[in-house]
């Protein structure tokens, strides 16, 4: 198995970080929580030979899935995840996006397959452990690989809060 490796993309107007989680050797990798700003994650991926297996979804606020629409149609993959309860959420990121005054086009979102506390989500060899994590959005996830020791939290901690 290769390393695991993380490189961030900080995406739309809010500055949210969107990461590229990809195996150093393999080149194989997702995309998680794509906010926004689509043209700027695919030129990271294609500078650096990635190939992006999927999109991950950590949870349905509009600066974390906001360009999952247009990355998918972008790279033909899935978006899989957040947890379900997240679903009225990713329905409304066209309204989430005129209440912020953006201006740039959003779609709501409706990803292929939901998550659960418990189930697993992988690329190449690496494995990651869902967690549900309620809270800032009720269907938030984390993404956790026990092998690396290393959790994707999206929003569940704030730097200083």
């Amino acid at each position: 198995m290769g390393q695991l490796n993380a490189g961030i993309v900080p995406v739309t107007p809010f500055q949210q970080n969107c990461t590229i989680l990809f195996d150093m050797d393999d080149k194989q990798g997702v995309v998680v929580d794509p906010g926004g700003d689509v043209d700027k994650i695919v030129a990271v991926l294609k500078d650096n030979a990635i190939r992006a297996k999927a999109i991950w979804i950590t949870h349905g606020h509009i600066d974390h899935a906001g360009g999952a629409m247009d990355l998918k149609d972008a790279l033909g993959i899935d978006i899989i995840g957040p947890h379900e309860a997240d679903r009225p959420l990713l329905a409304n990121l066209e309204t989430q996006a005129k209440r912020f005054g953006l201006t740039d086009p959003v779609r709501n979102c409706i990803p292929g397959r939901f998550l659960s506390e418990g189930d697993t989500v992988s690329f190449g060899e690496h494995v990651f452990e869902v967690l549900h994590c309620p809270g800032h959005a009720p269907g938030h996830v984390v993404y956790y690989n026990r092998a690396a020791k290393f959790a994707h939290v999206g929003d569940v901690l704030f730097r200083g809060s």
